[in-house]
């Protein structure tokens, strides 16, 4: 569980940081040479501060810190889930910094594997070529295109993880404006339960439906209701009018650093 005291003031503190920055910097990735403190310890590192500041929770840019075997090892399980965040709508924000799973419980598998090739790769070195040789296509978003986004809109980051209180559908993860969801979207176009993820034994991730009443659409196409589609890295998500992205761990790393 999450301990950290004040997420507001969190925002704050990483808000006023930005502002001092991005005047003369936004063009420009502002670097921190030389020692970076994670978890009471100096590591070496070059992060660009102006995107981190696009991030929240806190807790994760905390993480993004730290060196990029330790990010993977502690999120290489899971796909990351940014939701681009709405200027006009708060209680989005709100909804999501008060229920947010930066810990969370592991999803245990759920559907079987399909006849074409998944697999979850958690090896640093695999992980780094499969992002250079990424050639994209259609809905893929490469690391650069991701630095893109990150510096351009505000994200919240959740790994797709059950919040370790809910003890309803433990092979699946919720999505909904309902605050007993795994992912609340306060959001008045999202449904109360809208959507959830499941995954298979080999890692493969899946999303569904769960016949909302503005869909759940991947790649600019709406879903039918509760059918599983796989779900790749890099893809472009909708629930409701709430935007987001699936990215792998590696990819969101390398996207904060230069």
């Amino acid at each position: 569980m999450n301990t950290a005291a004040d997420p507001a003031s969190d925002i704050e503190h990483i808000a006023r940081h930005f502002l001092r920055r991005v005047q003369q910097a936004f063009e420009q990735p502002v670097r921190r040479n030389g020692a970076l403190k994670y978890d009471g310890k100096s590591m070496p590192g070059v992060i660009d501060e102006v995107l981190t500041a696009n991030l929240i929770p806190a807790r994760i840019v905390t993480e993004l810190s730290a060196p990029e075997g330790h990010f993977i090892g502690r999120y290489g399980d899971a796909l990351m889930l940014m939701i681009k965040l709405q200027p006009a709508v708060d209680q989005l924000e709100r909804g999501l910094l008060t229920s947010h799973i930066t810990e969370g419980e592991r999803v245990p598998p759920s559907v079987r594997a399909m006849a074409f090739d998944t697999a979850l790769n958690n090896d640093v070195e695999d992980i780094r070529a499969t992002i250079a040789d990424s050639g994209g296509g259609p809905g893929i978003v490469r690391a650069e295109r991701l630095r893109w986004l990150v510096r351009t809109d505000r994200f919240y980051v959740a790994p797709l993880r059950k919040r370790s209180f809910d003890e309803s559908f433990r092979d699946r993860v919720s999505v909904g404006r309902a605050v007993d969801k795994d992912v609340v979207l306060r959001h008045p176009n999202v449904s109360k339960l809208h959507a959830w993820f499941e995954l298979d034994e080999h890692g493969g991730v899946y999303i569904a439906d769960a016949e909302s009443s503005n869909g759940t659409w991947l790649n600019h196409q709406r879903l039918p209701p509760r059918e599983l589609t796989q779900l790749n890295a890099g893809q472009h998500l909708r629930f409701g009018s709430v935007e987001a992205i699936v990215c792998s761990a590696a990819a969101l790393w390398h996207a904060v650093h230069r």
